[in-house]
This record gives structure tokens, C-alpha cells and sequence, in this order.
């Protein structure tokens, strides 16, 4: 009996798996769409849809009432045919398998002797390889595989985007100026009756090398990069821009920045209004393990950069410990792969180690070397020191003096324009002879502003932004902090070009210049309570004026007129005396007080600038003229005293187009 159910079952089952093994009918085709919408014979259309199969040799088509057609290509959703001769305007069938499908839409059989397109117009009507180019007219279409465009003799293009009336194509690499040619679907081409003119550009990278680099390196890039070179802004992948460092209308050279990647490198010319672009990437290696020492040799004091991995890096978790020091130091500042260290007064020459909390200790890989101090400044005699550690230079800077540091920044690397007006700020310390970068001015880039100090605090404004319109913000930077706060801002017309000083614990900001007015009013301003007061005014107008203070008396002068006026802030008065005999060079120039007496020197008038230095003795109101100034002639730099020693510095060559100096200079009366 058990036998008997197992033979049934088994029985069953076979009658079953027949019954599912019974060969499902072949789904019909369905047509979706054709393009294009009409054509000539022997031109080629696609026909979408679903269910064709993929057996070429199962699939025939009908267009019009023509005999049975074979297509080029099939696939289950496309099948592309040449218009047999026997097409005729009318419906599409597509037969697959003995299956057929029509088409809702009619197609549309053309003569082959009327033009199968028109071009009426292209824009612009010339353009850089690279650019877009739209071409206006009819007949192109929908398909962009099925168009064609040359320029001049240029290999074929297919367009970037296209309607039946318009088609937008990219100006391919071996495009050269002639007419533009267009052909449809296998059509003749058709030529354009205006001429398009190809674009030359005037920034070209042609190479760069290392192609491989780290961040630090050095990179090197040849081609053709024409006028205005300083202000060239060079972009790396994944990095804020840069400024070449050196450079040539035929070469630049530029410091890899932090956070670049691996990319393409590219350049542009504020001259041209023009970026060019690399035609491979360079390859940005990452830092790991081993420090590198930017520099080979410094002086105590000074700063010294170390690159590694140190990206968002806490400073607190680095320690350097410099050869014969006996206590490491912390970096005063981390930034992308970099740290910024100042020397010990007890560091030596040797070997530098960097401890990174978690990571262990790196060594440099050679000694560093402990440079010899400066020689002290001589008397008479003006004594270049180390220059500001800026690209390329800087002119219409502000400086002002906390104890025996500087802090000297903001300008304009674009002399003798006023944009690309800058943030950054430097403090140089007169004992080692060193600059280091300290917080940015937090009220953006700013040329032409004032600064004045009292006790530890600084106090800039006013100015021209980056987008040249004058300003009257205010604010204060705490040396001990190393940070910015804004301040009531100045109750008077915006300005630029004013000038500023310091009497009895009090500031104050005096004349400048809104547009083409020029001013006289002078406020002053009490730390203490954050608040200004106007006080008297200047007898005339003027802008860019210079001042000083000696014993309590203040006194400004020049600007667009050669004058002096000494202000006694007990009385609130102004008292005119003697101007410098025979100069007239007058705006922009720099000056400091040493040693009870004056200094006042180059400037510029009309095209030119001087380098003549002038010496005013209260006690006699007399002026006197003094050694030139050691550097070249140049107008809007800045001006200071430390101590016994006063320093002009930075600047802008009017009759030097284009040239900012980042140069400095001490005189020791």
C-alpha cells in the first residue's frame, strides 16, 4: 500500500513540472518614440520603445508602406535603420518574432534636394577653446549624436545641449576661425555665412613641475602669463589662492598651500580677466611621519616653519625642542599642514625635535642653524633689517607701537590701486630683528586706514574695503590676547586716508577723504568709555597728511598742501608753523619721532616719488634735510619709532607702476 502512494505522488509531481516547464508567448513590442521626427532616405532614425528582442535577424521594420526593412542595431528598447529607398511618409512598424507595433506618430519623409537644416545665426561670434558657442537655426533635431559641427577644419563635436532650433556646443581643442559647419544625420555640412574668429588666450599653462609635490613645495609653472604678474592668483585643488612668489611672463614660481589636493592647478589674470588651466593634475603627496624644516638657518627670535601632519592640531598638544634649549616650546600658531615656532634666546645649532601628543617625536632630518644677530644700527645712516615676510609687498599699510614691538599690516598688493586690499597683520620685534604673524584685522581688508596706540592696545579703522568704499568701523586688538574687538565706530563721514595719533591716553583720527571731498574735522577717542568727541578742526582740508607727536604736542601736516600745524589738546587749539622749504611732495609720505625731533620723508607728487628725508626741530620750528632714504623712492609706507630708532618701510612706486615694496628700514639720529 505505502508503494502505492509513493508511485502516485511521484506521478503527480512529473504531471506537474510539465505543466510549469510550458513555454510563456512572447511579450509584443511596444513603440514609445522615434527621432527624428522626419528624415531623408538613407539617413538614420531611432526607434524607442520595449520588447524588440536582441535578435537582429527576428526584426523588420516598415516605414511609410515600404517593404520589409532590416535594421542596423537592435537592443530590447532601440532600434536604429537606415530610411530605406522604398520609405514613404506614414506610420512606423516594427514586427519582432511575428509580433507587430505601430507607431502613434506619423513620420515624415523629406526631399533629399531641400536642405535638411538652416544655420541663421551663432553667439558670440568668437570665443576661447573651451567656451560655449550656441548655433541658432532649424532642422537639428533631437538626437545630439545625430549632429556634427566642425570649427574651421576641427575634428567633429557633438553639441552639449539641443532643440529642434538651437544647439549650445563646446569650441573643441583644434578649433581654428572660419566658418562653422553643421551636419544632420549624415546630411552634407552646412557652412555658416558669418565667420567665427577663435580667441587667443593670454594665460596659458603649457607645463608645471615637480608634477608631484608635497605641501611647502616649491612648483614651477612655464607657459604664457603676460603683464600685472604679482597679482596673478594661482588656485590648487581643495586651497585658498596664492600669489606667485617669483615671476616672469614666461614662468611663475608658488608655494604649494595648505589643504591642496591633487588637481588641476589653475591661474588667473585680474590684467586679462582670463584662468587658465593645467592639462593634467598634480599630484599632492601627504606628510606623514617626517618634519620638514622650511628654512635651513634663522636668528634667535625669529620664526621658523616646521611642515608635517598637523592639521587641525591643537597647538597645545605640539612641543619643539630646539637643539641647547633646555625647555620645549609650543608652536604660537598651526595652520594646515604647518606650525609656526619662535626660536629660544637659549637654542643652538643642531638637530630640531617635534613631539606631537599621541604620535611620538620626529627630528629633523640636518642641523639647523642659529644665525648671527644683526649688526646694531649705526648712526646717520639708514640700515635695511630683515624685510616683511609677505607676497609680494604692501602698500597704503597702517603701523602702530605697543612697547618695543610693532605691529605693522592690512594695504594693498595692487599699487597704485586701492583693491585687493588685505587682513593680515605682523608684529615686528626690534630686539631680534624678527616678524611674526599675529591675528588678522577682523574688520576685513582694508587699505588706506588709520591706527594709533595706547597702553597694550591698538586701535585701527576707517579705510577703503575690497570693494573700494570707505568705512568708519572701529576696533581694537589686545596685544596680550592676540585678539580683535570692534569698537563704537567713528560718529563722523565715512573716510579714507585720515591720519592718527596719540596725546594723554587718548586717540585720535584727524581729516581724509570721501570720494572727492577732502576733510578737517578731528575726533577724539577715550578707551575708557568707548566713546568720541569732536574736536576742533584742522584750519584747512587735506588727505593723507602726515603726524607725530613730541612732548605732548601733536602735529600734522602736508597731504595736498605744505603746511604744519601743532595741536595742544589742553587748550583745543591749533597754531600754524614753519612747512618744509622747497618740498612738494607731499601725499603719502612716512614719518616717526626719535629723540625729540621729527622725521618726515618720501611721498609723491603727480606721477613721481622721491626719496628725500626731512628733519623738524620744535624747538627751533626749523626743518632740515637729512640722508636719503636708503631704499628706493616710494609713497604710502608706513612710518615708526622703537625706542632711540625710528623705521619707514613697505610702500608703492607711483612712477614704478605695479611695484610694492615689503622692504624696512632703521635711522639712528
Amino acid at each position: 500500500m505505502r508503494k502505492l502512494v509513493l508511485i502516485t505522488m511521484c506521478m503527480l509531481c512529473m504531471l506537474g513540472c510539465k505543466k510549469s516547464e510550458k513555454p510563456q508567448p512572447a511579450q509584443p513590442p511596444m513603440i514609445s518614440s522615434f527621432s527624428p521626427m522626419d528624415a531623408q532616405v538613407g539617413e538614420t532614425i531611432k526607434i524607442s520603445g520595449t520588447n524588440f528582442g536582441t535578435d537582429i535577424n527576428a526584426v523588420f521594420v516598415n516605414i511609410g508602406s515600404s517593404a520589409n526593412a532590416k535594421p542596423n542595431s537592435v537592443t530590447d528598447t532601440e532600434i536604429w535603420i537606415n530610411i530605406p529607398p522604398d520609405a514613404k511618409s506614414g506610420y512606423i512598424q516594427v514586427t519582432s518574432k511575428g509580433n507587430a507595433a505601430t507607431s502613434s506618430q506619423q513620420f515624415t519623409l523629406t526631399d533629399a534636394t531641400t536642405p535638411r537644416h538652416t544655420i541663421s545665426a551663432f553667439s558670440p561670434t568668437s570665443a576661447k577653446v573651451g567656451e560655449n558657442v550656441t548655433i541658432t537655426g532649424t532642422g537639428f533635431g533631437t538626437s545630439k549624436d545625430l549632429v556634427s559641427i566642425k570649427f574651421g577644419a576641427s575634428v567633429d563635436v557633438h553639441p552639449q545641449t539641443i532643440s529642434a532650433t538651437q544647439i549650445t556646443v563646446v569650441v573643441p581643442a583644434d578649433a581654428a576661425s572660419g566658418n562653422i559647419k553643421v551636419a544632420v544625420n549624415g546630411s552634407s555640412y552646412l557652412s555658416s555665412t558669418g565667420t567665427f574668429t577663435l580667441k587667443v588666450p593670454q594665460v596659458v599653462i603649457a607645463e608645471f613641475y615637480p608634477t608631484t609635490a608635497t605641501l611647502g613645495d616649491t612648483v614651477i609653472l612655464k607657459g604664457t602669463f603676460g603683464t600685472d604678474l604679482a597679482n596673478h592668483r594661482i588656485y590648487f585643488n581643495g586651497a585658498d589662492m596664492v600669489h606667485p612668489f617669483k615671476y616672469t611672463d614666461k614662468e611663475l614660481q608658488v608655494v604649494v598651500p595648505s589643504k591642496a589636493t591633487t588637481g588641476k592647478i589653475k591661474v588667473y589674470s585680474n590684467y586679462y580677466l582670463e584662468t587658465a588651466e593645467s592639462k593634467t593634475d598634480i599630484i599632492i603627496l601627504p606628510i606623514t611621519g617626517v618634519y620638514q624644516i622650511k628654512q635651513t638657518s634663522a636668528r634667535l627670535g625669529e620664526t621658523v616653519l616646521i611642515n608635517g601632519d598637523f592639521d587641525n592640531v591643537d597647538k597645545a598638544k605640539i612641543t619643539v625642542l630646539f637643539f641647547g634649549s633646555a625647555t620645549p616650546v609650543h608652536p604660537y600658531r598651526v595652520s594646515g599642514s604647518y606650525i609656526y615656532v619662535k626660536i629660544p634666546d637659549d637654542a643652538r645649532t643642531g638637530k630640531i625635535k617635534v613631539t606631537r601628543d599621541g604620535y611620538g617625536t620626529g627630528t629633523s632630518a640636518s642641523s639647523f642653524m642659529i644665525a648671527t644677530p644683526l649688526p646694531a644700527v649705526p648712526s646717520g645712516t639708514w640700515t635695511v633689517r630683515p624685510e616683511m615676510p609677505i607676497i609680494p609687498g604692501r602698500q597704503g599699510a597702517i603701523a602702530f607701537v605697543i612697547g618695543k614691538k610693532a605691529y605693522i599690516g592690512m594695504g594693498t598688493t595692487n599699487a597704485p590701486f586701492d583693491d585687493h586690499a588685505e587682513s593680515d597683520m605682523w608684529e615686528y620685534d626690534q630686539k631680534y630683528d624678527a616678524w611674526t604673524q599675529v591675528a588678522s584685522y577682523a574688520g576685513g581688508g582694508r587699505v588706506f586706514a588709520t591706527a594709533f596706540a595706547i597702553g597694550s592696545k591698538g586701535y585701527v579703522g576707517t579705510g577703503e574695503d575690497n570693494a573700494v568704499a570707505v568705512t568708519k568701523d572701529f576696533w581694537e586688538y589686545d596685544s596680550s590676547l592676540n585678539t580683535w574687538t570692534r569698537k563704537a565706530d567713528l560718529p563722523a563721514t565715512a573716510r579714507a586716508h585720515a591720519t592718527a595719533f596719540t596725546v594723554d591716553n587718548k586717540g585720535y583720527i584727524a581729516t581724509g577723504l570721501n570720494g572727492n571731498t577732502m576733510m578737517s574735522d578731528v575726533y577724539q577717542y577715550t578707551p575708557a568709555i568707548n566713546s568720541w568727541l569732536k574736536v576742533a578742526s584742522i584750519p584747512t582740508t587735506r588727505y593723507a597728511p602726515y603726524s607725530f607727536v613730541i612732548s605732548d604736542k601733536a602735529y600734522v601736516g602736508g597731504g595736498n598742501i605744505n603746511d604744519l600745524y601743532m595741536y595742544d589738546y589742553s587748550n583745543n587749539t591749533w597754531t600754524a608753523k614753519a612747512a618744509i622749504t622747497g618740498y612738494d611732495y607731499l601725499i603719502g609720505n612716512s614719518s616717526f619721532a626719535v629723540g625729540g625731533k621729527a622725521y618726515i620723508g618720501l611721498g609723491f607728487k603727480g606721477s613721481t616719488t622721491t626719496k628725500k628725508v626731512f628733519c623738524y626741530n620744535p624747538a627751533s620750528n626749523s626743518w632740515q634735510q637729512i640722508a636719503d632714504f636708503g631704499g628706493d623712492a616710494r609713497t604710502f609706507g608706513v612710518g615708526f619709532a622703537l625706542g632711540d630708532i625710528g623705521y619707514f618701510g613697505l610702500g608703492g612706486g607711483s612712477s614704478n607702476y605695479g611695484v610694492v615694496y615689503k622692504d624696512l628700514w632703521a635711522y639712528k639720529p
